[in-house]
């Protein structure tokens, strides 16, 4: 039996087809992001990603890294680079203690065999996020190269937002993660 379209008519069979159609593109999940965390710099160089990609690349490498904790010195002090940061720390520290480390001593305490590592400090106040509630602890990470001479710092809620909403850090911080946390 032949089957006739009128127009302005849809054949059930054309109605099926739209349906599951329609049923298939709208129970796709979302594309699910990368675990590789840390590639090669020829990957690196290759692939080309969207700014919350690389940002969720970014954080899953720093969440690996090895934790070390930075004098408290490293705080109150300033320094264009990681190496002027910890003088003016060995400074700091020396005024309170004469047998303190100097800067040499330092920087071979934070080498870690030339990797990067982060510190994290962590308040006694909660992360509220606006999309899912109490997301943890406010802080802030601070990563760093004693090798490559870079430090940066990231706060919880900006971690947060890259990790559960698809942000993304700023141009500036994503360019020193990157010659932090890629190998050269």
């Amino acid at each position: 039996m032949e089957e006739r379209v009128m127009p302005g008519r849809i054949s059930i069979l054309s109605a099926v087809v739209l349906v599951l159609g329609a049923e298939l593109l709208f129970s796709c999940k979302p594309k699910e992001r990368s675990k590789d965390v840390m590639s090669s710099t020829t990957e690196d160089s290759n692939a080309i990603l969207s700014a919350p990609d690389e940002s969720w690349r970014f954080a899953q490498g720093v969440l690996a890294l090895k934790e070390i904790p930075l004098p408290d010195e490293w705080y109150s002090v300033e320094g264009a680079t990681v190496t002027e940061r910890l003088e003016a720390a060995s400074r700091a520290m020396r005024k309170v203690d004469a047998n303190a480390p100097n800067v040499s001593e330092l920087m071979a305490r934070y080498d870690n065999g030339g990797r990067p590592f982060v510190h994290s400090v962590w308040f006694n106040q909660p992360l509220l996020c606006p999309k899912c509630g109490p997301a943890g602890a406010q802080g802030f990470y601070t990563i760093t190269s004693i090798k490559k001479d870079l430090a940066v710092t990231i706060g919880a809620k900006e971690m947060h937002d890259v990790m559960k909403h698809q942000g993304s850090f700023t141009t500036k911080k994503l360019e020193i993660l990157k010659r932090i946390l890629t190998q050269e």
